[in-house]
């Protein structure tokens, strides 16, 4: 789990590369060196993965690509995300800086996640109210779950005041300007910060 942190645009985000090391093992150095060279001569990542026979996550279908700049997410910058089996390199999490242009140079690294949801949940979390005293004589203690990178949805706690559904996260966040800082309020308590983390 990785924190995330409120910007000051006003928007959560989380470090890329972090995001990164977290879900992989690094440098797959083998697949990385015959993806290169496969490139230098011309065929495209796709390309070298079918003449290598690479496969989905599963074992089964093709290798499954996404672009995090289609959706709303928390990364720091946008990536290519390419996910595939192979029989020789392992589990592949091939990525590439990019945006709406194209990408950077793609790298090979080793996919330690348990199912394809760890490589694509960019965009999803939870988040806890801080309060831990007062409110109703025992803090609040609200969970949220994030969803899509712009809703909480209430997960459990105490109480039941004020907003218990759907929460445009935007609408918690505020920015205090004498003390240059950011913060969010708990939609439950309106009394506690929420703290952020990415899945």
């Amino acid at each position: 789990m990785l924190e995330l942190t409120i910007d000051r645009w006003d928007f959560l985000s989380v470090d890329t590369d972090e995001w990164i090391a977290d879900r992989t093992d690094g440098l797959n150095v083998e697949a990385n060196k015959a993806m290169d060279h496969a490139i230098d001569n011309g065929l495209t990542v796709e390309e070298w993965l079918e003449k290598i026979g690479a496969t989905g996550l599963y074992g089964e279908g093709s290798p499954t690509a996404v672009n995090t700049y289609n959706e709303d997410n928390f990364l720091s910058r946008d990536l290519g995300i390419i996910l595939a089996h192979t029989e020789k390199y392992g589990d592949l999490f091939i990525w590439a800086y990019g945006d709406a242009y194209g990408y950077g140079s793609w790298i090979a690294y080793t996919f330690n996640g348990d199912d394809d949801g760890d490589a694509y949940d960019y965009g999803s979390g939870y988040a806890s109210c801080t309060m831990n005293v007062g409110y109703r004589n025992g803090g609040c203690d609200a969970k949220w779950i994030i969803e899509s990178g712009c809703y909480i949805w209430n997960n459990g706690g105490r109480g039941g005041m004020y907003d218990d559904g759907r929460v445009r996260i935007s609408d918690t966040l505020q920015h205090d300007d004498l003390e240059d800082i950011n913060s969010a309020v708990c939609p439950r308590c309106r009394y506690g910060n929420l703290t952020f983390w990415s899945n």
